[in-house]
């Protein structure tokens, strides 16, 4: 607890919507994997910066940007200009300490769950934000493992309905698959 109190006391006077990352130092590099992908199929991007991102857009297909990693705020802040992320959204994206939550809003849906997983002595929370655009979605991943790694397989292997929907069909997947794991999270 002293932990967790410790590190909230950096944001203490500081204004709503200033990113500061809230939880465990972290010093390994954010990763990025941007999806492509309709009824013809998925393309997988890994990109080495977010200015990468707008190369391997395309309106005409949906989108989905993985990010593995929420630790270095200038670059969750650049991703969030170009998904037109709001301030109040992306300081809950940087603080690993939010609670669960789902906000509706003019540009789309955010969330925020978490991932539980049980290595045999410990239960790990991982914090994990999803936002939902019309023909995009972005998911934050305070990890830099890959929660999501299956739902990847299963879209390039057309495994499904996800390549046949839309953008809220994934984010319904993601959250399935995360709360199906919580139940094999076992104690």
């Amino acid at each position: 607890m002293k932990q967790y109190l410790n590190r909230m006391t950096k944001k203490t006077g500081l204004p709503p919507g200033d990113l500061i990352h809230i939880g465990p130092e972290k010093t390994e590099p954010i990763q990025y994997t941007l999806a492509r992908y309709g009824t013809h199929g998925a393309e997988f991007f890994d990109l080495s910066s977010p200015s990468d991102i707008a190369k391997h857009r395309n309106p005409n297909d949906c989108c989905w940007l993985d990010v593995r990693g929420v630790h270095q705020p200038e670059l969750i802040h650049a991703i969030g200009t170009l998904f037109d992320l709001h301030g109040l959204i992306l300081e809950d994206v940087v603080t690993t300490s939010s609670l669960p939550k789902l906000e509706e809003g003019g540009l789309g849906i955010f969330m925020i769950i978490k991932a539980i997983r049980f290595d045999g002595t410990t239960l790990n929370f991982e914090h994990i934000a999803l936002c939902l655009q019309s023909n995009a979605i972005v998911s934050f991943q305070e990890q830099t493992t890959d929660t999501f790694q299956v739902i990847k397989n299963r879209m390039a292997q057309k495994k499904g309905k996800i390549l046949e929907k839309n953008t809220d069909y994934l984010l319904y997947a993601l959250v399935d698959y995360v709360i199906d794991k919580i139940g094999r999270a076992h104690v």
